[in-house]
């Protein structure tokens, strides 16, 4: 290999063993594995029997270094496998060999003919309002086209899709970035009810409640352009009347611009709770949604309703129990009194 202006890698057989290469492979340079190698420059990429490849320093993929005054130029060459048009599928292992180039990062030059020419440069940036409005609104399709209306039950356990939203922002703007802190549902609109069905909090999907499956909550879009979505399987609230099955949906939401580098990204841990009078967020609610029941659909207690309703059937098949031979009892004792006055 040479490591100059002008590179150049001659592959031997034990370069190209490791690369598990073969008549027909293409061996390209790339900073990460290439499904297609339309994006590759020809001079980047070379096949044959005894492959070489020759390119400037600049015109291929790089990662650069600089360790104590030298920098480092790596490269990193894949092997693109040949594809077996004979066969429907196909299973091999990418294996990329990695190839540094160290040069001298630092040069002195002393020239009194060198005069600095300093210029300013001017942008203007036409400005976009700072207030604008934030919704929060729930659909029956995962297209979100279809807004849920008090009128039309949900089906357990069909999906509710949820969206948070920025309104009458100007077409083209995406720097504002929605942040769905915590959302939770309630059986009432008291948004702060300690009987609740929590969806996301600290930014990340909620554990799962119960014994419901993994999937009965997901988080569609968070922390990016202009809205949050989600959605979560709908259910029944133990306990409620059919009239009292109703869903509440509440959200604390912040909105961050991202060209000011302090939006934070999502990361999924415990953070502090807020403290009262804390305004850095917006709370966000809508329903009622009216919930209806199939055939067989999710609790938000997961079993507890079903274990109810087994301890009911229970306890009335022995009061039933106990009135029958009692009153067996009762009709054997009257019968041996009759005997005995007849």
């Amino acid at each position: 290999m040479t490591c100059e202006e002008q590179i150049k890698i001659t592959f031997d057989n034990t370069m190209l063993a490791n690369l598990t290469y073969e008549s027909g492979d293409v061996l390209y340079i790339s900073k990460t594995r290439q499904n297609d190698l339309g994006s590759i420059s020809n001079i980047c990429k070379v096949d044959g029997s005894s492959p070489i490849l020759n390119f400037n320093l600049t015109q291929c993929e790089a990662t650069y270094t600089n360790h104590g005054g030298r920098l480092n130029v790596t490269f990193a060459v894949w092997n693109f496998k040949a594809m077996d048009v004979f066969h429907s599928i196909q299973r091999y292992v990418s294996y990329s060999l990695t190839i540094t180039c160290d040069f001298n990062a630092t040069y002195e030059l002393q020239s009194v003919n060198i005069m600095p020419e300093i210029r300013e440069t001017g942008t203007a940036v036409d400005p976009i309002p700072g207030e604008f409005e934030i919704s929060l609104k729930l659909y029956n399709d995962s297209g979100f086209n279809s807004v849920m209306g008090e009128n039309s039950p949900v089906i357990v356990p069909d999906y509710i899709f949820a969206k948070v939203m920025l309104d009458n922002i100007p077409s083209g703007v995406d720097e504002f970035i929605v942040q769905a802190e915590e959302c939770w549902a309630t059986q009432s609109d008291n948004s702060s009810s300690t009987l609740l069905y929590p969806i996301i909090e600290n930014g990340c999907k909620a554990p799962p409640s119960g014994s419901e499956p993994v999937d009965a909550k997901e988080i569609l879009q968070n922390y990016e352009a202009n809205c949050a979505e989600f959605k979560f399987k709908s259910f029944v609230w133990t306990n409620f009347t059919d009239n009292e099955q109703n869903i509440y949906v509440h959200c604390d939401v912040t909105i961050c611009q991202n060209s000011t580098g302090l939006c934070p990204g999502q990361v999924c841990m415990k953070r502090k709770r807020r403290v009262i009078g804390d305004n850095s967020y917006r709370r966000l609610s809508v329903g009622p949604i009216r919930l209806a029941k199939s055939e067989s659909y999710d609790n938000h207690e997961g079993e507890q309703d079903e274990n109810i309703f087994n301890e009911n059937d229970d306890t009335t098949d022995a009061v039933l129990l106990f009135v029958a031979v009692l009153s067996l009892i009762v009709f054997c004792v009257i019968g041996l009194i009759l005997n005995k006055k007849y």
